[in-house]
């Protein structure tokens, strides 16, 4: 348990963020999950819009530190070439 007072400041602090974060982790794996959906279904314009989108939730992850630069430019690669290929 924090005892002093920037301790205590900081799990409140810790905890805002956390949930903060939860929510932008759990949008893209939402929309990740619907641009898989389409393109199994073969919809190409629904799926490079959803593309764009997953993109920018994507790069916004990253700049909050949830996710690796590397990883997120592998992710986005591999849904861009999923795309190309229906």
């Amino acid at each position: 348990m924090p005892i002093t007072k920037s301790a205590k400041k900081r799990v409140r602090q810790e905890k805002t963020r956390n949930a903060r974060n939860k929510i932008v982790s759990l949008k893209f794996k939402a929309n990740i999950k619907e641009l898989l959906e389409h393109i199994a279904k073969k919809k190409k314009t629904k799926s490079q819009e959803l593309f764009k989108i997953c993109e920018k939730q994507l790069t916004i992850a990253g700049n909050r530190g949830i996710l690796k630069k590397k990883k997120i430019s592998r992710k986005i690669s591999s849904l861009n070439s999923k795309i190309k290929a229906i």
